[in-house]
């Protein structure tokens, strides 16, 4: 992103360099460097500014032209997030379902794609990307394996944790490296198992209650 590039994105969000240095954590003299050309643009930031202006121009070409209002959606985005990844991921999983089987949201849907294109990918960091990657193929999984995926992940996550705080001993003493990795295994282990049993539990009182 050259400094005509921020310029223009800057100015197509409506931002002082004093606002755009607020909102990206950075001092305005950052920002006076990068249209000035003495400092380049970092990538991802690069990234952020180009989503960002795309969006803005996006939201500026669809607000008000021919949309109609869906109720249950606007219900949806007014939701609070709970809290939880698998609860954050089955809450978008609903939205998804509505929306292809929503008359109105299918024909905005149709419409924007028709009108204005595709919105450029949204920056995503890496940590992200890996994440999503995880959750992406843990919901391709059988429902009733799902529980048991997301709770080794949430204890193989918490004993990551426990082992970074370990190592400052661990260095020190490395003969035992071997306590921390097979703890690891077995909380990952304990976290698939219980999973597996509630969504085993859960699929069967689905099950009886259709009965």
């Amino acid at each position: 992103m050259d400094a005509q590039e921020v310029v223009a994105a800057r100015n197509t969000l409506g931002l002082t360099r004093d606002a755009l240095a607020a909102t990206l954590g950075l001092t305005p003299s950052v920002i006076a460097a990068w249209e000035e050309g003495t400092l380049d643009v970092p990538k991802s930031f690069a990234d952020r500014l180009r989503y960002d202006a795309a969006f803005a121009d996006f939201k500026a070409a669809v607000d008000g032209k021919g949309l109609k209002e869906c109720a249950w959606d606007k219900a949806w985005q007014n939701e609070p997030l709970p809290r939880g990844l698998q609860a954050q991921n089955e809450r978008i999983e609903n939205r998804t379902a509505h929306q292809k089987t929503c008359p109105v949201c299918s024909a905005n849907g149709r419409y924007i794609a028709e009108k204005f294109g595709k919105m450029p990918s949204m920056p995503i960091p890496p940590w992200e990307r890996a994440l999503g990657a995880v959750g992406e193929r843990i919901l391709n999984l059988p429902r009733w394996a799902q529980p048991g995926a997301w709770m080794a992940l949430w204890f193989g996550g918490y004993s990551v944790i426990r082992i970074v705080a370990m190592l400052p001993r661990l260095v020190k003493s490395p003969q035992y490296w071997y306590v921390p990795v097979e703890g690891l295994a077995l909380s990952v282990s304990i976290g698939g198992a219980l999973g597996l049993i509630y969504g085993g539990f859960r699929e069967l009182r689905g099950k009886s209650g259709r009965a």
